[in-house]
């Protein structure tokens, strides 16, 4: 039987249905009930029975297993405790196997299902007043009962329960109470530890405290565990008292150590409490655009508005200057101004606006130094930003009004008529042969600014796919020009070639030059730029990358590769710099092959231009009237990229 709202059941067992078959029957406790020693034939239980035997120590007086109240031969319950589940039979006849009795009852009046019980036959499986056997009642009381199957269940309404799990007296206990507080058995703690009494409210344990202590944590099991003479609960629980109190009748007090000061029942430090600046009382009022504060016992600015300062450190007049003008940007006296240019301040910082002059430009967008250009006669920044007026051999081009102004040189002219990029043709040679346009025949050459009869040679131009040949690991390599700018050296040559159908022994002198070009004329030059062709010294160039370049600790690495008659004279520009670029990485090379005079252009990186460079890319024959070109630096732009690589194939 369960306590409280449960149902139980109790099964009994003590009774033969009138017309069955006496057999063993379970009691209230499920302990097997002999039907007698002997196997005594049954007979009526209500009337004169015969007498039952049964096994000593399996009655449990707790479930039930009471004898009938009428019937005066059953051993009644002598209340022993309850069965431990050992036989303790002391009789003489000990049960040793299943009952015999096989004959039907013949002495009942009751009809099959039923027993007689107090002089009438009633069913023990649903009758309340008798279930399970005779007189054996189920009580509803303080809730509800019923028979079920032989079992009695009874269901306590709320605030009662069944602690003895005894149906017969129902729902006996009523909850609420410091011993069965929830439920059966819950007792509300006790004792002096608990600085309290304790008691059982809607069925929760509580404690009614005793003066001076409190429930703080709500727990029943400690009672009233906190006093509240502590500064945490000073008088009544979470009342906690500010640092530098004390507790004392249930009010916090302060307690002041020096330098502090007692104001207004609080302890403040007079040299920086705003409140009581230097004393009680003495307030720090805002000044003008400020937060007031105390500092050092005496009343001062603690913190300026957004977007103001004090820069006269008067206190009267707080923060009277705004940071937000060019004259005070951000700070006192921080004036914004720039070369040439129009400030302005913005969130606290200095900008720049604008440029003062139409004729003055930020080109390197940086305002620290204004608008720094004059493009009106920055020949790198010529009427705008990153226009630039190109002098080189053929010319002088000075920018004048914001105009790139060519004056050629003797022997050069602008044929494209492109201004920034000067005089960019020599007309000294076979394309360009006295005047713009005027292309010497097959078969002839130009000289002194005419046509005449010569033996001609040309190369033709072809891209491959072809490995990059690393010179500066290569067996014998020669480390040239290291860390150089604007330089050449002279190193000899491997092997016998021919170069525009002129002949180049071998030891013939081949100037290399830091500006990524080698010529045969055999003078050292390190031009930082030049024209292709053009009888003008360098002459006979094969221009890999020829621009303003600063090499790498490795310099310019030169080797020889293979064996006769297949050799190859490798000239490798490793980790190259530009000159307006000193972060920039380039990599690239110039192959000249022994027998077949195969020229090879590669290009393992290739970093951008800086602004205003172009490089002349390309074969010049020795006497520099003849070229075949990929990039020039009369031309505006270069679109050869990294990984590519070029062949020039002798015709």
């Amino acid at each position: 039987m369960v306590a409280a709202t449960g149902a139980c059941s109790f099964p009994t067992g003590e009774f033969s249905l009138g017309g069955a078959t006496q057999t063993d029957v379970p009691t209230a406790d499920n302990v097997r009930v002999d039907s007698g020693s002997a196997d005594v034939p049954a007979t009526d239980l209500g009337g004169s029975d015969a007498p039952v035997t049964l096994d000593a120590g399996e009655a449990d007086a707790a479930d039930g297993a009471l004898s009938d109240a009428d019937d005066a031969r059953a051993p009644d319950d002598t209340g022993a405790a309850d069965d431990t589940g050992t036989a303790t039979d002391t009789g003489p006849a000990t049960d040793t196997g299943p009952a015999t009795d096989t004959g039907p009852a013949t002495d009942s009046p009751c009809p099959a299902g039923r027993v007689l019980c107090a002089g009438s036959c009633v069913d023990p499986l649903n009758d309340i007043d008798h279930c399970g056997r005779c007189n054996y009642a189920c009580n509803g009381t303080n809730g509800s009962a019923a028979c079920a199957g032989g079992r009695c269940e009874v269901t306590c309404r709320a605030g009662f329960a069944d602690c003895d799990t005894d149906p017969r007296n129902g729902c006996e206990v009523g909850l609420g109470t410091i011993t069965n507080c929830r439920s059966c058995g819950d007792v509300c703690p006790s004792g002096a530890a608990l600085n309290g009494t304790p008691a059982c409210t809607a069925n929760v344990c509580r404690t009614t405290c005793s003066a001076g202590f409190g429930d703080c944590n709500n727990s029943p099991v400690d009672g009233c565990e906190a006093p509240l003479s502590s500064p945490a609960n000073c008088g009544t629980c979470g009342r906690a008292c500010a640092a530098g109190q004390s507790c004392s009748g249930g009010t916090c007090t302060a307690t002041c150590s020096a330098p502090n000061l007692l104001c207004s029942g609080v302890c403040v430090d007079p040299q920086t409490s705003a409140s009581h600046c230097g004393a009680c009382g003495r307030a720090c009022m805002n000044p003008p655009n400020a937060v007031g504060a105390c500092r050092r016992g005496v009343c001062g600015i603690g913190t300026c508005s957004a977007g103001y300062a004090d820069c006269n450190g008067l206190l009267m007049d707080g923060c009277e200057t705004r940071v937000d003008t060019v004259s005070n940007c951000g700070a006192c006296g921080r004036v914004c101004a720039f070369p040439n240019g129009v400030p302005a301040c913005t969130a606290g910082a200095c900008v720049l606006a604008g440029c003062s002059a139409r004729n003055y430009r930020d080109c390197d967008a940086n305002a620290t130094t204004g608008c720094e250009r004059d493009t009106s006669t920055d020949a790198t920044h010529c009427g705008g930003c990153g226009i630039v007026c190109r002098s080189h051999t053929g010319s002088s081009t000075p920018c004048v009004g914001g105009a790139c102004t060519p004056t050629c040189n003797p022997g050069y002219a602008n044929c494209n008529g492109v201004a920034n990029d000067g005089c960019e043709v020599s007309i000294a040679t076979n394309l360009n042969c006295g005047a713009c346009g005027r292309v010497c025949a097959n078969g002839q050459a130009c000289r002194s600014g005419a046509c005449v009869a010569s033996a001609t040679a040309r190369y033709a131009l072809s891209g491959i796919a072809t490995a990059f040949f690393d010179a500066c690991a290569a067996p014998g390599v020669t480390h040239l020009l290291p860390s150089t700018d604007d330089n050449g050296a002279v190193v000899p040559m491997p092997f016998n070639f021919t170069y525009w159908g002129v002949p180049v022994a071998a030891g013939s002198r081949v100037n290399v030059s830091s500006n990524g070009f080698l010529s045969f004329d055999g003078a050292v030059n390190g031009n930082l730029q030049g024209l292709i062709p053009d009888p003008a010294a360098p002459n006979g160039v094969i221009a890999a990358w020829w621009t303003d370049l600063v090499t790498s600790p490795a310099g310019v690495c030169v080797a020889t590769a293979g064996a006769a008659p297949n050799r190859r004279f490798v000239v490798q520009w490793s980790s190259a710099t530009y000159y307006g670029n000193r972060t920039a990485d380039l990599n690239f090379e110039i192959v000249v092959h022994e027998s077949t005079n195969l020229v090879e252009l590669l290009y393992q990186r290739l970093a951008p231009l800086p602004v205003g460079y172009v490089p002349t890319v390309g074969l010049e024959s020795i006497s520099g009237v003849q070229a075949t070109t990929l990039c020039s630096t009369a031309g505006q732009s270069c679109t050869i990229a990294s990984g590519a690589a070029h062949r020039f194939i002798p015709q």
